[in-house]
């Protein structure tokens, strides 16, 4: 988890256009009937080349495998990385329900790294129907518009890909003015399927 939070970071400092806030716009309230991931191990799908055998005991699991663990409605990483040892990972996650559902995740560092100025960025998945406990999230950033790509903003000659149009309710920050406005650019966000970052339960235990 803590890789994906710092790709989440290089897209922010990166300029990108993902919607971000400096006060959370969800709160424990709001997480009322949302969907909630079964306890244990989770393996992030960050890494197409990260090939081996899941079934194999996770001592045997590769470098490349991004895994944690979730437990009693907090997430934990291994320690080093690779276990057995486990921390919980420093920033708040909440999830929020909706026939899209949010996960909004506290940064504590900050864009600038001081700690001093902590912000708030939101991912997205399709929220399944029925009350069985989350197996399989494919999640997508949620963005503040739409963005030229990188082709179009080196003819440009723009050093990074820049927002093109801004979503409802948005300012020059990327910064959401209500949850509605949040919402809708959720849906707006969702990328092809090539490009969800995938999240899959494996096991009930570290082994």
């Amino acid at each position: 988890m803590a890789r994906l939070f710092a790709c989440l970071l290089i897209l922010l400092l990166g300029g990108c256009g993902m919607a971000v806030s400096e006060k959370p716009m969800f709160v424990a309230a709001d997480a009322a009937g949302a969907p909630a991931p079964a306890d244990g191990i989770w393996l992030i799908r960050d890494k197409a080349d990260c090939r081996f055998d899941e079934a194999e005991p996770m001592a045997r699991w590769p470098a490349c495998a991004n895994w944690a663990e979730y437990r009693d409605g907090r997430w934990f990483e291994p320690v080093g990385g690779r276990g057995p040892t486990m921390k919980p990972i420093e920033s708040d996650i909440l999830l929020v329900g909706g026939k899209v559902a949010l996960m909004q995740i506290r940064y504590a560092e900050g864009i600038d790294g001081t700690g001093k100025y902590p912000v708030y960025f939101f991912m997205a998945f399709d929220n399944p129907a029925g009350d069985q406990k989350l197996k399989s999230i494919a999640l997508w950033p949620v963005m503040c518009g739409t963005k030229i790509d990188y082709k179009a903003a080196a003819e440009e000659r723009s050093a990074e890909p820049v927002v093109k149009k801004r979503y409802p309710g948005f300012d020059e920050k990327c910064r959401p003015a209500s949850q509605k406005a949040l919402r809708s650019a959720a849906s707006a966000s969702r990328p092809e399927p090539s490009k969800l970052l995938r999240l899959e339960w494996m096991r009930e235990r570290p082994d």
